[in-house]
């Protein structure tokens, strides 16, 4: 497996949601603080310089981050909506498989005790006219039986798109 399929992205993506508003912040609080700081300390170009260094520096760098942390975002809850159609369509294809291979074995049974009784219809010449009758009956349901399931595995036999 990957290592971003083994992680939880879930938790990963509601996470950067929070640092996109947070380390944003900080960081201009920091650039705010370094500018001041050095505003006062070095006395170089006064409160014009440090509002001019303090909008550049202390907005488009935070606004960076904040769009770099959205896409990164965006791009995990892509992937987890990726993983889990995924996991979707295999469990699909995985069910699909199972109903064919237990209606297939299904209809071969039913195949069997309807060949299994047609021999005992050929012998009943013993046998009182009401069994001879419920033999029948059980003959017909089980035929009407086969001819509806192998109408459903023709319908289901389709591939997924």
């Amino acid at each position: 497996m990957e290592l971003l399929d083994r992680l939880n992205l879930t938790l990963t993506a509601k996470r950067i949601s929070i640092l996109k508003w947070i380390l944003p912040l900080a960081m201009a609080v920091v650039v705010l603080a370094v500018e001041f700081a050095q505003m006062l300390w070095l006395a170089g170009g006064g409160l014009s310089e440090f509002i001019a260094d303090g909008l550049v520096y202390g907005t488009a760098g935070p606004l960076l981050l904040f769009w770099l942390l959205d896409v990164l975002q965006r791009w995990l809850v892509e992937r987890e909506t990726s993983a889990l159609q995924a996991r979707l369509l295999a469990r699909a294809r995985e069910h699909l498989s199972d109903n064919q291979t237990l209606s297939d074995s299904t209809l071969q049974s039913l195949f069997a005790t309807s060949l299994y009784i047609n021999d005992v219809h050929d012998h009943v010449a013993g046998l009182p006219p009401e069994a001879v009758t419920q033999l029948e009956a059980a003959h017909q349901s089980l035929d009407a039986a086969i001819t509806g399931l192998r109408e459903h595995l023709l319908k289901t036999d389709r591939p997924l798109r």
